[in-house]
């Protein structure tokens, strides 16, 4: 390449790289002149240049490129292109030996490869090694990458050799073959890269890193990482020398000292960046390669890590925690494990104190986050990827000896974390907890026993929700905090529902394994829940058209977030601590634990059905919390009939409000959110306990029935009302009083359907089309557009319609029932229509395709009938 072209190779790289900004550049020296478009086809077309290595390898290794452009509105000044060439040239590099380097002869590949190196340690050298941690840096680290694959260790045998001359250079050229190591391991090791290297390939290449890690690789790594600490303390113990003499003499820093101080800080950033960039390339170490690489009594890496998690500049200890983490997912020797775990408690505090340090507060959670992220994620994999260390050492199942005791200072460690404020802490050791509780042998031993109540305080506190709005205003204490844990509310939503999705189980774990302890705290946390925002308290986030709480009011949220957890450990309290299921040999223990349970959950349950809230809101979360003392009834059934009591009071809610019901007629969200939960609420008592309400038949049904008479109800709540009285119906076991209580039930539709209005609407088709309006509009068109004959239509439908439903709906169960029972079924014949007698029918319940009740024509409820109001219920909707 001659100079003319060597100036046109610099313009065009000056016009594209976007330095010049003139539309077009003349090349000093020539009449040529270019536009971007034509520099850019003269730089695709220079990558097909015969002489393109030799032109690469001398831009690569030249100090400086620099540009004199010529006709650019009479500017004349010196434009460097040194970073932009480069580049180029060795993405030339990179395509030439993708493209073409697979078919030079062997001589031509080596002379080509040496070429490359001479040019690389060039570059190095006249950029004074800083050039290396630059893009070009790199790009070269990753063209080293591609010979390396291609070429070692069978054709490169002197790859040892030139590593050491490299890598001897300068720390700059130090750090280029790091990364070119890092992205041979990752491309070696990663299943991504299997379409692209052959499985051949990569064996060899990691063969021939191992038959060199011992006497080349490893002691330079551990050498170059050992220098740069050393550097990097050096320089942080002069900034701070220099920090306190100027605070002492009370003025600021002078030019000079500035300088000095600019000099030192470079230093730290310098030897700082280079010890991230080991640490990425160990990672990788960590994850694929021989344990012996890292577990060398030679070289000891894991030392390093764990010194190294003091150090908070450029990320380190956030690298160096990747490291033991990537290393914790591996199969480790007991030996190696128990060190592990010894050794983490000491270099956490080191590492906490040595933070402590610098300035506290929320600021320094905030810059500390990645690493306590990081660390607690660590710290959970170590354990739950080595349960088996746990659970075979029969010195840690005996709970005696210092290897117990370094898994429970151990363990204490991980359980204090869960104090952090953010509560991406607690979700990184979720799985940690599940594999323990799940184990036998370590819930049998009580290992980890002591750890609970600092888990189950954690989760409490954080199933709370966070008001957003809090975030916004900066009201909340830790509002900087939450910020950088998430980026917005939808963010944080995920996260939360993510959180109680997987923090179920462990409420389960929890109450089976410690049932005294866990009926005792819920009993006493939903108390003084109850004690401090029983009434709404503070009355805040009020909405002003309605003064009712809102979902954003404290009491709300604080109750709201408890739910989950009661829910959950009362199904997991297991059925001996509430009942007398004793083994002999813990037969004294079991009773004083099932004393200290019944007597919390005795508490409990008056409490909650002596609480009366006023507020709807308030209401609904009442209505969830008497849902979940079904697993109480089952055992202790004094509190069920008033607690059931409160859910039919819900179920007919009314809406106080005028804003939204000003005649009575509407119903707002909240309350229809009541009566819904209350009725699934009621269908869950009616499946879990039902034979606990038999004794009650008569109130249960002068309510039931009283309800269905005087209360507007909505459709989704008088199923559930039917489901609930069906599946009571079906635990009575004297067929009559079984009939005669679901004749009572079915009172009111039975009579509905033995009204004059549904027997003239059945008597014939005709009857059946008048009813329904089908009839007069198909004579009247303007019978469909008048709202009175409209609204009357759809009542007289609705009611049809809901009778035959709700009995049908308890027929059915009735016969699954019956059929469960192990009744032969029976076909009841037809009847006279005016035969109006349930007990018949319920002594043996009839068969559903025939006839449910025999007091119509088995035509009329048949299925066919039935798929016509279902048909023309659709009609009506449309």
């Amino acid at each position: 390449m001659d100079e003319s072209q060597y100036r046109t190779l610099l313009a065009c790289i000056a016009l594209s790289a976007g330095i010049i900004t003139s539309p077009t550049i003349t090349v000093p020296g020539t009449q040529s002149s270019y536009t971007r478009k034509n520099a850019f086809y003269l730089l695709e077309n220079f990558r097909s240049s015969p002489n393109l290595v030799q032109s690469c390898i001398s831009l690569i290794g030249a100090a400086k490129h620099e540009f004199q452009p010529g006709g650019v509105g009479g500017a004349s000044a010196t434009v460097d292109v040194t970073g932009h060439i480069k580049l180029y040239a060795v993405q030339c590099f990179h395509e030439f030996v993708k493209s073409s380097y697979s078919s030079l002869l062997p001589a031509d590949a080596v002379s080509l490869r040496d070429a490359i190196i001479r040019a690389i340690t060039d570059h190095i050298k006249s950029s004074n090694g800083q050039e290396g941690t630059d893009f070009v840096g790199s790009k070269m680290s990753g063209l080293l990458a591609e010979l390396i694959l291609r070429d070692f260790p069978q054709r490169w045998t002197t790859f040892a050799e030139d590593f050491v001359s490299i890598w001897d250079t300068c720390d700059g050229s130090a750090r280029l073959f790091i990364g070119a190591l890092t992205t041979v391991t990752e491309n070696c090791t990663d299943s991504d890269f299997n379409s692209s290297i052959a499985t051949q390939r990569r064996n060899d290449v990691m063969k021939g890193f191992n038959e060199i890690s011992a006497s080349h690789l490893l002691p330079r790594i551990f050498d170059f990482c050992s220098r740069h600490f050393l550097a990097l303390t050096n320089a942080k113990k002069t900034i701070h020398e220099m920090e306190n003499y100027l605070r002492g003499v009370g003025r600021p820093a002078n030019h000079q000292e500035q300088s000095l101080y600019e000099a030192e800080t470079n230093k730290r950033n310098v030897a700082g960046k280079m010890l991230q960039t080991s640490l990425v390339m160990l990672d990788k170490f960590c994850q694929q390669m021989p344990l012996e690489w890292i577990l060398n009594t030679t070289h000891d890496f894991v030392s390093v890590f764990l010194h190294l998690m003091k150090e908070t500049t450029s990320s380190i200890q956030v690298q160096s925690v990747s490291c033991l983490y990537s290393l914790a997912g591996r199969k480790l020797e007991s030996n190696t494990w128990f060190q592990l775990i010894t050794s983490l408690p000491p270099a956490v505090a080191a590492a906490e104190q040595e933070s402590a340090k610098d300035e506290g507060g929320t600021n320094d959670l905030v810059n500390k986050l990645p690493f306590h992220k990081k660390l607690s994620k660590m710290l959970s994999q170590i354990v739950s990827s080595n349960i088996a260390h746990i659970t075979t050492d029969k010195e840690i199942m005996s709970c005696t000896g210092k290897k117990y005791e370094s898994l429970g200072h151990f363990l204490g460690l991980v359980t204090d974390m869960l104090q952090h404020p953010s509560g991406v802490i607690i979700t990184e050791q979720m799985y940690m907890w599940t594999q323990l509780f799940r184990d036998p042998q370590i819930i049998k031993n009580k290992l980890i026993e002591p750890f609970i109540p600092g888990l189950l305080a954690a989760l409490l506190k954080h199933l709370v929700r966070i008001r957003w709005s809090d975030l916004e205003n900066g009201t909340h204490p830790h509002s900087i905090l939450i910020d950088a844990t998430w980026d917005d509310k939808e963010a944080y939503d995920l996260w939360i529902s993510d959180l109680r999705g997987k923090s179920s189980v462990l409420f389960r774990f929890i109450g089976s394994s410690d049932p005294e302890f866990a009926s005792e705290t819920i009993s006493r946390h939903v108390c003084d829940l109850i004690s401090s925002h029983g009434n709404g308290e503070p009355m805040d986030h009020i909405d002003r058209s309605t003064n009712r709480l809102t979902s954003s009011s404290e009491a709300v949220m604080k109750i709201e977030g408890v739910y989950l957890a009661l829910d959950n450990i009362l199904q997991g309290l297991p059925s001996w601590s509430l009942s007398n299921e004793d083994i002999a040999e813990e037969r004294a223990k079991r009773t004083r634990v099932r004393t200290n349970v019944k007597s919390s959950l005795a508490q409990f349950s008056s409490l909650m059905v002596s609480w009366n809230p006023n507020d709807v809101c308030l209401k609904l979360r009442h209505a969830y919390m008497l849902q979940t003392m079904v697993y109480i009834w089952k055992y202790d059934s004094s509190t069920l009939l008033k607690g059931v009591d409160f859910l039919f009071n819900y179920l007919c809610a009314k809406d106080e409000n005028t804003y939204f019901s000003p005649n009575g007629d509407m119903l707002s969200e909240e309350v229809v959110a009541l009566r819904r939960r209350s009725g699934l609420a009621l269908v869950s008592v009616g499946k879990r306990v039902p034979e606990l309400l038999v004794s009650w038949l008569g109130q249960l049904s002068d309510r039931s029935v009283h309800i269905l008479a005087t209360e507007k109800m909505l459709a989704p709540n008088q199923m559930h009302l039917y489901e609930f009285l069906s599946c009571v119906a079906n635990a009575i076991d004297d067929p009559f009083k079984r009939a005669s209580f679901v004749s009572d039930v079915l009172s009111g539709s039975v009579s509905t359907l033995e009204s004059d209005e549904c027997t003239s609407a059945f008597s014939s088709v005709e009857g059946l089309m008048m009813a329904i309006g089908m009839y007069q509009a198909g004579g009247n068109l303007s019978f469909v557009s008048n709202l009175d004959s409209v609204q009357e239509v759809t009542a007289r439908f609705g009611r049809m319609f809901a009778a035959f439903n709700q009995i049908l709906s308890v027929g059915k169960r009735c016969s699954a029932a019956a059929k469960k029972r192990g009744f032969p079924m029976q076909n009841s014949s037809p009847l006279s229509q005016s035969t109006v007698s349930l007990d018949s029918a319920f002594i043996l319940p009839p068969d559903e395709g025939r006839s449910i009740f025999p007091f119509f024509h088995v035509e009329v409820f048949s299925k066919k009938i039935i798929l016509s109001f279902l048909v023309i219920k659709f009609i009506f909707q449309i």
